[in-house]
């Protein structure tokens, strides 16, 4: 059965999209070319069947459904997904969700964004780190996400605030921080600052501009 729990997706944004039934439960991005209240599309570079179960992860959405649609434009792909009538996005009248007060200032949920947005990863990679510079500890650790000054991960070592953390993974890494450390269902959270920048701007831009590409086909087209 489809689940929503959310749609705040906008056009053009970058997601995430994990498909789940097919053999690994790959992992893929895509570009949202259409938001409505009724349904979604996602630009894609390579195809996906019709009814796959899928879930999209955006900066402030998840959305777990099923692929009602899937066609081929210019050399990329477009999938839909339609949400089903009891879980369409609240009227506009609905009551907003109540702002979060920190300092004294209330912050909505787009306002309580991190100074360097962060994008959604799943990369499985080993991490050096340590409490003093001369201590050295190898930790088999998944990337979750990462920004162009940081990334979360998750681990089985207890890492504690304030350690030093090495990471790379095809040139995207760097020296951090661990800024906070929580234990969730059996591992470590971390989130770690890397001051001289982790290189995902570019990689991001990169991967984002491809997809900008095919999207302006596919409006040339039609």
């Amino acid at each position: 059965m489809s689940q929503h729990r959310e749609s705040s997706l906008e056009t053009n944004e970058l997601v995430k999209l994990t498909l789940f039934r097919l053999q690994g439960e790959p992992t893929i991005y895509g570009l949202v070319s259409d938001v409505s209240d009724r349904g979604v599309s996602v630009i894609l570079p390579v195809p996906v069947p019709c009814g796959t179960e899928v879930r999209i992860e955006g900066d402030e959405a998840l959305i777990q459904t099923e692929i009602s649609r899937c066609e081929q434009f210019e050399d990329g792909y477009v999938i839909a997904i339609i949400l089903p009538e009891q879980k369409r996005a609240p009227a506009p009248n609905q009551p907003q969700e109540r702002s979060k007060t920190r300092n004294g200032v209330n912050r909505s949920k787009k306002d309580e964004r991190r100074r360097h947005e962060r994008s959604p990863v799943n990369i499985a990679l080993t991490i050096l780190w340590g409490v003093s510079p001369e201590e050295e500890n190898f930790a088999n650790a998944k990337l979750v996400n990462m920004s162009s000054r940081g990334a979360k991960f998750q681990v089985s070592a207890k890492i504690p605030r304030g350690a030093w953390v090495i990471f790379n993974n095809q040139g995207l890494g760097g020296r951090g921080t661990v800024r906070y450390s929580t234990l969730t269902r059996g591992q470590y959270e971390i989130g770690v600052e890397v001051a001289n920048g982790t290189g995902w701007d570019q990689a991001s831009k990169d991967l984002n501009d491809e997809l900008r590409l095919k999207l302006l086909a596919r409006s040339v087209r039609e």
